[in-house]
């Protein structure tokens, strides 16, 4: 095979597969090139609809055998009736206690009414109330064992009752059996109380001595530790101490107040000064009065004579002497006073020391009576239990007593039950409606799983989806008798469905794009065989020739050519593509030369010849293809190009890579969708330009209509059933 040109045309042509031209309109086909699996699902309420209407049949089918499952369950099921009585319940509390070891309580303290209910009910449904219930339905006569139905226990929400229900397919048993239950829980309760009550008695008389001796232990114990270590005496002890304590606190704030006023009288001194504490000391007063006189007889003295008078001088030294013995009487008042606080702070310490000695012994009574009195209030705690343990045996003896006396229960029967007319099982609505709903959803679980494992294409879903090509167009599958009459359709103007679809497609590939990214030649192919590429190829040729534009049909299909039989009247064989390019020398007169007239004056064919020596593979290689498709791009405004299958034949590729644009042609319930996944991905190898796809067979119906009122070919969305249809499809 011969290497693609690098030419810029051809880089310009088949580039990047995801790079649209900037003149391609955005436009519903013009989108991304295939980018997924061979295979997915969007799971949307779309595709849910479409999966349910797609395989209806399957999912109605379901439903009517759930149906008919269920219809069958009647009838077969024998029928059965329900009876119900009532008892009511009582939440007063039994009397009637447990052996428990030390204090004794309610088996039924720590419990709320639902959990004394839900226990109750235990009982009730235990082997003793059927053998009870069959012995009440024997006294009333009924000596049938078959005759007694079992029953269910339940409680009524929000109030006291209990319903008994009971099934059996004779109505009159059911009620019986209903009567019989109720009867039997009263008497279960009845013979739980009585028993309770009857042994209960004994063992508390029993408890009440054992209780009446530890009450009398704790009293002795109590009393002996009161005697053993004098409690009241060490209490009036520790009273006398602490108010010795206080006395001696007392005596010490006053020796430190005396202290205290002593310094401060010293200081006074000390700074020169005379308190007047001291001044009123009657040495003290006698020494300042003769002072102040002699001072007195001075001044007078030294206004009369002069300071060297006798007599003046005489009474300076009589001054002297007088403040001499002033001096000397405040050393001796000042000797006196630290005297004194020398004398008060040792009766200080003494005092401190007496406290201190005071303190610890107060502290340890204290801590002595703290012990004792919680020892002591120990005691006093087990008295008080044994006590309150012995009233509360008492106490319930007494219940005891009143309770085996009165024998009385906490259950009564509420309503008597009455025989059904009605049938409670089976339920014919109810049971077709569960069958039916069962089947239809057994029935869309197996529609979902056949549309997960379908690998056809079968809807636009599958290829624009799942496949990520574009559907440019939707060819109805039409019933013919010759090919030739199907290939010539939009000539003759005949399947307007199929000829409007054509028209369709032409425009979307013009639409592709104008100028130097135009469309000029389209390769047709497909996936697998009998597709109906041929007859698309030969319809969209027509379709362009006919809006006006030379157009040319090219035939690669060299293993089995067919469209020189489908659109040339003179069917001349030497005019053979295969066979030119298999001489090796190829030019422009000798592509011309091919050229033979198509039925449309704009449109030219070139055809080829099958023939067992031709190697197909060798010479779609061959260099001058590139040659060939250059010289038709110049002469033809279009250029069809009929491939081989590629699902069978790699020839498609080397032909994709020189094309301005390839269409994949998928046939509906026959394509697999892993095969034209393989085709996409071959192609984009190459980087051809993907147009999109071409979904053709399609069977009619109103998924794929033509409205001719409102003017044009309505492409929508189509899902038929998988079943092949009568007669031929398109392209076969």
């Amino acid at each position: 095979m011969s290497k693609i040109s690098n030419s810029p045309e051809h880089d310009n042509m088949h580039g990047d597969p995801w790079q649209i031209p900037a003149s391609v309109p955005n436009g519903p086909y013009y989108g991304p090139h295939y980018s997924g699996g061979p295979h997915t699902t969007v799971f949307s309420l779309s595709w849910i609809l479409r999966v349910v209407r797609r395989n209806w049949i399957y999912i109605a089918v379901a439903a009517a055998l759930g149906l008919g499952l269920a219809v069958f369950k009647v009838q077969r099921t024998p029928k059965r009736y329900m009876a119900t009585s009532m008892i009511e319940m009582s939440v007063r509390r039994p009397r009637i206690i447990d052996r428990d070891e030390a204090i004794l309580t309610d088996r039924y303290s720590s419990m709320n009414s639902g959990q004394v209910f839900n226990t109750r009910l235990q009982k009730f449904r235990d082997l003793r109330t059927m053998d009870i219930a069959r012995g009440i339905l024997i006294d009333q006569g009924v000596a049938d064992p078959l005759a007694l139905a079992p029953a269910s226990f339940s409680l009524v929400k929000d109030s006291f009752l209990v319903q008994i229900s009971c099934f059996h397919q004779n109505p009159t048993n059911a009620a019986l059996s209903a009567n019989a239950f109720a009867e039997a829980a009263v008497q279960v309760m009845q013979d739980d109380n009585s028993e309770s009550s009857e042994g209960a008695v004994e063992w508390l008389r029993s408890q009440a001595d054992a209780q009446k001796g530890e009450l009398e232990l704790a009293d002795k114990a109590l009393a002996g530790f009161r005697a053993e270590f004098q409690l009241d005496l060490l209490q009036s002890q520790i009273t006398a101490v602490q108010e010795s304590l206080r006395n001696l606190n007392r005596d010490l704030g006053l020796l430190q107040s005396k202290i205290v006023t002593r310094q401060e009288l010293l200081k006074a001194m000390d700074e020169g000064k005379v308190p007047q504490e001291l001044s009123e000391a009657e040495d003290v007063r006698d020494q300042q009065t003769a002072l102040r006189a002699a001072r007195s007889r001075l001044e007078l003295l030294r206004t009369k004579y002069r300071p060297q008078h006798p007599a003046v001088l005489a009474e300076q030294r009589q001054v002297q002497v007088h403040e001499e013995a002033y001096k000397t009487v405040l050393k001796r008042h000042n000797t006196t006073l630290k005297d004194t606080i020398n004398v008060f702070k040792r009766q200080e310490t003494a005092l401190r020391h007496q406290i201190e000695v005071t303190q610890k012994d107060a502290a340890d009574k204290e801590v002595r009576m703290v012990e004792l009195s919680s020892r002591l209030g120990a005691l006093n705690r087990e008295l008080q239990a044994a006590d309150m343990s012995y009233s509360g045996v008492l106490r319930r003896m007494e219940e005891a007593r009143l309770s085996a006396d009165e024998k009385t229960t906490a259950v009564k029967v509420a309503r008597l039950a009455t025989p059904p007319m009605m049938p409670i099982y089976p339920r014919p609505r109810r049971s077709a409606s569960a069958g039916l709903m069962f089947g239809g959803f057994l029935g869309l679980l197996l529609a979902f799983a056949k549309d997960w494992l379908e690998d056809h294409v079968t809807s636009t879903e599958d290829v624009e989806e799942g496949l990520g090509l574009r559907a440019l167009g939707i060819f109805n599958r039409e019933r013919v008798t010759e090919r030739a009459e199907l290939a010539a359709a939009v000539l003759n103007n005949e399947f307007l469905a199929f000829t409007e679809a054509v028209a369709g497609l032409r425009t979307n590939i013009v639409m592709g794009g104008t100028g130097e990214t135009a469309i000029k030649s389209v390769l047709i192919s497909s996936a697998g065989v009998e597709c109906g590429k041929t007859i698309t190829a030969c319809n969209l040729a027509l379709m362009f020739a006919l809006t006006g534009e030379r157009t040319l049909i090219v035939d690669f299909d060299f293993r089995r050519p067919r469209i020189g039989r489908l659109l040339t009247t003179t069917g001349d064989k030497t005019k053979s593509l295969a066979h030119a390019l298999l001489e090796g020398v190829c030019d422009d007169g000798c592509f011309g030369a091919l050229v033979q007239k198509g039925p449309h004056a704009n449109l030219d064919v070139i055809a080829s010849a099958a023939d067992r020596h031709l190697r197909p593979a060798h010479l779609l290689g061959h260099a001058s293809i590139k040659q060939f498709i250059d010289w038709a791009h110049a002469h033809y405004d279009r250029v069809i190009i009929d491939s081989p299958p590629h699902g069978v034949l790699s020839d498609a590729v080397n032909l994709a890579a020189l094309a301005s644009g390839v269409i994949i042609v998928c046939r509906h319930n026959k394509s697999r969708k892993h095969g034209i996944a393989r085709t996409i991905q071959s192609m984009e190898h190459v980087n051809a330009n993907l147009l999109g796809a071409v979904i053709n067979g399609v069977p009619k119906g109103m998924f794929c209509s033509y409205d001719y009122y409102r003017g044009g070919y309505d492409i929508k969305d189509y899902h038929v059933a998988t079943g092949d249809d009568d007669g031929e499809a398109v392209g076969r």
